[in-house]
C-alpha cells in the first residue's frame, strides 16, 4: 500500500501511479481506500481532474520513504545476492520494445552491477543461442522446440489469446 500511495503523489495521477506499480487503477483506489480507513483520515483530495495530498498525507509520505528505502535495503542484504557480471537476454522484438526497458530499468535499480546485453531476433534463432549457450535467457513468442542443452528450462509460459471482431472475416475462419 505504501508504494502505491507514493507512486500516487510522484505521479500526481491515481491512473499514472496504477501504471508504475502494475495494478488496475481501481485496485489502487481500493488500496488507497483501505489506508485511509486504517489512519482513520483522508490522505487526498480528490476532485475530477487533480489530487492534492493533504497534511496528514504529507505526514505519512515521509514515514512512508524511509520504509520502503528500509526495505529495499534489507531486500538488497539479505534475500538479494551481491550479484555481478554478464547476463545475455534474448528477445523478441515486441518484447524488446514495449516490456523490456521497464524491466530493464527496474532490474538495474536493483543489481546496479550487473550488464545486461540485450539481443532482437527470432524466436528460432534465440532458441538456437540459448542452445549454443550464446544467451543465458530468452524470451521467445513462438517455438516448436524448447532447448534442452546446458539445464535450460522454461521459466514463465503465458497464454495467447486471439480477439477478432464477431462476424468479421477472421471469426468466419
Amino acid at each position: 500500500m505504501l508504494k502505491t500511495f507514493v507512486a500516487i503523489v510522484e505521479t500526481g495521477s491515481f491512473s499514472k501511479a496504477a501504471d508504475q506499480v502494475y495494478r488496475s487503477p481501481s485496485a489502487v483506489s481500493m488500496q488507497i481506500k483501505k489506508l485511509e480507513a486504517i489512519l482513520d483520515r483522508p490522505l487526498f483530495h480528490r476532485d475530477t481532474r487533480s489530487v492534492q495530498i493533504t497534511s496528514d498525507g504529507e505526514m505519512l509520505l515521509s514515514y512512508a520513504r524511509r520504509i520502503l528505502s528500509l526495505n529495499n535495503e534489507i531486500v538488497s542484504h539479505f534475500i538479494l545476492p551481491d550479484m555481478t557480471g554478464t547476463v545475455r537476454l534474448g528477445a523478441a522484438e515486441d518484447y524488446g520494445v514495449r516490456l523490456l526497458p521497464v524491466i530493464l530499468s527496474r532490474f538495474a535499480k536493483s543489481h546496479p552491477n550487473v550488464a545486461v546485453n540485450v539481443v532482437t531476433d527470432s524466436a528460432h534463432a534465440m532458441t538456437k543461442s540459448l542452445e549454443e549457450g550464446q544467451l543465458d535467457v530468452a524470451i521467445v513468442t513462438t517455438s516448436t522446440r524448447m532447448p534442452k542443452a546446458r539445464g535450460s528450462i522454461i521459466l514463465l509460459e503465458e497464454k495467447l489469446t486471439w480477439a477478432g471482431l464477431k462476424g468479421g472475416c477472421a471469426y468466419e475462419k
